[in-house]
């Protein structure tokens, strides 16, 4: 049987549909499963972390090697994904990820099949956790967001967690006709490994409310942008450690890159 054929049969059952309006859908392409699986390399004895299962084809997969913890927004597909995937090694929780993840155990790898199943908010959250690698699918025009550099309309708050924690690549294109319905746009497969820096960081979370609070300010210069976002972030910000003579002063945040946002958070935060 088809995995389209398998879909039909457990929309049928379970009484759901794709929800179009969050671009919902579904990847019912085998190749590409394989690539995911060949890419991810699940192993015995660690933990992945899958976001948004949808019907569960790559979950199954997964969790034939390793153990999977699944979060799945949709109620209904949380249901039959519970009833359809009896594996000792799925656990599903219901929920979205930036409620759920605090609540998680530790993971080495993330997998997301759906390619508008995290928002940009979620991203943020979850690249505040270390992990050792990701493999996911986004909208093209999302994953150049990630990988943009200092000086590009792209770069954000975003783009410097993601390039100064991760080394990302896209590293294949999936046709649209890979999902159901099919996917709007182009889709790329994103893989990110961990460059190891996160003990640089005490607190993740505060650095990404750091960066997206100088982002509000991109096109200021450092210290008009430092300025206002001292008011933002109140007293998580120590006002008698920001730098009054750095020597990115007068740059504008938008291009301003990676480490140096790094070392300002540090003289300040650390």
């Amino acid at each position: 049987m088809s995995l389209l054929a398998e879909l039909n049969s457990l929309m049928h059952k379970y009484r759901f549909t794709p929800d179009r309006k969050a671009n919902q859908c579904f990847l019912i392409d085998e190749p590409i499963i394989k690539k995911f699986i060949h890419e991810i390399s699940p192993k015995k004895n660690e933990t992945i972390l899958e976001i948004a299962p949808g019907a569960g084809f790559l979950t199954l997969e997964l969790a034939k090697k390793s153990d999977v913890i699944a979060i799945e927004r949709d109620a209904a597909l949380f249901e039959a994904l519970k009833q359809e995937i009896t594996s000792g090694n799925a656990n599903f929780y219901n929920g979205g990820i930036i409620e759920i993840l605090h609540l998680l155990p530790k993971f080495s790898k993330v997998a997301c099949s759906q390619p508008y199943a995290l928002s940009s908010e979620e991203m943020f959250a979850l690249l505040s956790r270390d992990f050792e690698l990701a493999v996911l699918a986004f909208q093209t025009e999302f994953a150049e967001k990630l990988l943009a550099e200092p000086g590009f309309i792209d770069y954000s708050a975003l783009s410097v967690m993601a390039n100064y924690f991760y080394s990302a690549e896209i590293i294949s294109k999936i046709p649209g006709n890979s999902f159901f319905p099919n996917a709007p746009g182009q889709i790329a497969m994103l893989k990110m490994k961990s460059k190891g820096k996160f003990s640089e960081i005490r607190n993740p979370a505060l650095f990404g409310k750091f960066l997206k609070s100088l982002f509000r300010f991109r096109n200021k210069n450092l210290s008009n942008a430092l300025q206002n976002i001292s008011k933002i972030m109140g007293e998580e910000m120590p006002k008698e450690k920001i730098p009054k003579n750095s020597k990115l002063a007068d740059e504008k945040i938008y291009l301003i890159g990676p480490k140096d946002f790094v070392n300002l958070y540090k003289e300040i935060f650390q």
